[in-house]
């Protein structure tokens, strides 16, 4: 039989449990340095949603505030000069003002849906999150936006038959 190799000192030992332990820190330094590039980057985009979207809305307010309510003015009195009854001389600018109303806001939502931190939300998920997560936002795919989903964690606390009915034929859509 042989003699076993002598064990090698132990500073030497000592030496080779630090150099791992460094660097180990040093791949952990540069993963949460570039999380932190990523929420830098999806912050700005946040910001700049946010602001453009403010800046729409009170662009819209101003417009329709002001000129719109000259134009009702106007179309109101001229329904009812060619013959029309009051009723239907208000009812004509209301709904056209409300369907121009529903329009700007549906354009200031989807302007906002930047403003949901998407990208450092998935990034999130796929390092703490629950294995069904985890498949979940690596279905997604890059790019799209996804505005309407919940954080991470809440998607963890919902009740199984807490489940919408969109939620259910999602589910029959991705596990057939």
């Amino acid at each position: 039989m042989t003699e076993p190799e002598p064990a090698p000192p132990l500073t030497e030992s000592a030496r080779s449990v630090y150099d791992a332990a460094r660097n180990v820190a040093g791949a952990w330094s540069g993963t949460f340095a570039a999380l932190r590039r990523l929420l830098v980057a999806d912050i700005a985009l946040a910001r700049a949603a946010v602001i453009r979207g403010v800046v729409l809305l009170c662009l819209s307010a101003i417009l329709l505030g002001t000129a719109w309510l000259m134009l009702t003015a106007l179309a109101v009195w001229s329904l009812y000069e060619v013959g029309a009854g009051w009723g239907i001389a208000l009812a004509v600018p209301l709904v056209i003002s409300a369907i121009l109303g529903g329009v700007a806001f549906w354009y200031a939502a989807r302007t906002l849906r930047l403003a949901d931190l998407d990208a450092s939300r998935r990034q999130l998920t796929l390092w703490f999150g629950t294995p069904e997560e985890v498949k979940e936002a690596n279905q997604a795919p890059p790019g799209t936006l996804d505005a309407g989903a919940p954080a991470p964690a809440t998607r963890a606390t919902k009740a199984p038959g807490d489940a919408t009915p969109a939620d259910r034929a999602s589910q029959k859509e991705r596990n057939p």
